[in-house]
């Protein structure tokens, strides 16, 4: 993952690790975000802040992690997706003035 969408998940981190419950693990499992072996240690795990914070570890390995999560929290925490689509967007207007901003000086 790289490090602007490691930010965004850092940025949000105590609404993802207060809000999440182990739906969202069973959603990654499905999707083939999440081994067998990574589901078996979050849900070993107590509680349930434990699990989100290694959820998110998990997910910063992951190339599409914050895209996945998003996918993953439409149905049930759609306050959370809300959040990180807001703060991508906020990541995409700022690197496209910039963009723009370096065209204007060349």
């Amino acid at each position: 993952m790289d490090t602007v969408k490691r930010d965004i998940l850092n940025n949000n981190r105590e609404l993802i690790i207060s809000d999440l419950h182990g739906d969202v693990f069973v959603s990654l499992q499905d999707k083939g975000v999440l081994t067998k072996e990574e589901y078996n240690s979050l849900i070993s795990l107590d509680p349930q802040e434990k699990k989100n914070e290694l959820l998110l570890n998990i997910l910063f390995d992951k190339n599409d992690g914050l895209e996945q999560l998003i996918d993953s929290l439409k149905e049930w925490y759609p306050w959370v997706e809300f959040e990180l689509k807001e703060s991508l967007k906020n990541v995409s207007s700022k690197k496209a003035s910039w963009v723009e901003a370096v065209a204007e000086n060349l």
